[in-house]
């Protein structure tokens, strides 16, 4: 896989807390073990938090696994890019490690994204949002089968299926106009409590919102229903 993974960090990366298992390359018989969690992921590297950054180096290799699922974890092979050590001794260590190669998975970036759109949809954050405590990441030592898998509906399955096929949609060679409306075509399809939609994009500048493409599930030959105004609040709330 050939990506950087800078120490300037100028990729987008999300949090998902993910346990790892490794070892440090330190010389040709003798290796570093060490254990963690990941801390935030992009399609490139890790940042992994671990107990101490003793044995780390900048430029060091290390293999390790990552668990996505408690019998299904990615194995690669990275480089240290960055350690970061903080003065307060009971809080763990960052280091940044950059993909070199995946061992047993050369699809590092789709199944790294699917996990991150799971665990959105999953609600991993919802404690947090309703105030209640958020769920504790699982250890390498007993990783769960999904977090939060058995409190999840079973709407999600449907959920998950639409965010594939708007990602199919977005692969795909088309203009904006055209890409939008199958989109909205794709979410009426499968959620079927929705009987209208539309997509609007904001201008950062102006901070004005702007109508890209509206649809509705009636009969609308003269393009009336499907501009009916929608919830200032909704929109709002969303942004």
């Amino acid at each position: 896989m050939a990506v950087e993974f800078s120490e300037k960090r100028r990729f987008e990366r999300v949090p998902l807390a993910l346990p790892v298992k490794g070892k440090c390359l330190e010389t040709l018989f003798h290796s570093h073990l060490f254990q963690g969690e990941t801390q935030d992921v992009s399609n490139e590297g890790l940042c992994i938090k671990v107990d101490s950054s003793n044995g780390f180096k900048v430029g060091q290799e290390v293999k390790l696994k990552t668990w996505l699922y408690r019998d299904d974890f990615l194995k690669a092979r990275g480089r240290v890019c960055w350690v970061h050590g903080l003065p307060d001794p009971d809080r763990p260590i960052n280091m940044g490690v950059k993909i070199i190669r995946m061992q047993n998975d050369a699809l590092w970036v789709e199944r790294i994204q699917n996990k991150i759109t799971e665990e959105a949809i999953l609600g991993k954050d919802r404690g947090q949002s309703s105030g209640k405590k958020a769920a504790q990441p699982y250890t390498t030592d007993s990783p769960r089968e999904s977090l939060l898998a058995a409190d999840s509906p079973r709407s999600d399955t449907r959920n998950l299926e639409l965010l594939l096929k708007v990602s199919n949609i977005f692969a795909q060679s088309l203009n904006i106009d055209e890409l939008l409306g199958e989109v909205i075509d794709q979410i009426l399809d499968v959620l079927k409590r929705i009987d209208r939609g539309a997509i609007l994009l904001l201008n950062k500048e102006t901070g004005k919102l702007r109508e890209v493409v509206s649809k509705t599930r009636m009969e609308d030959k003269d393009g009336i229903v499907s501009k009916i105004n929608y919830s200032r609040t909704i929109v709002k709330r969303t942004i």
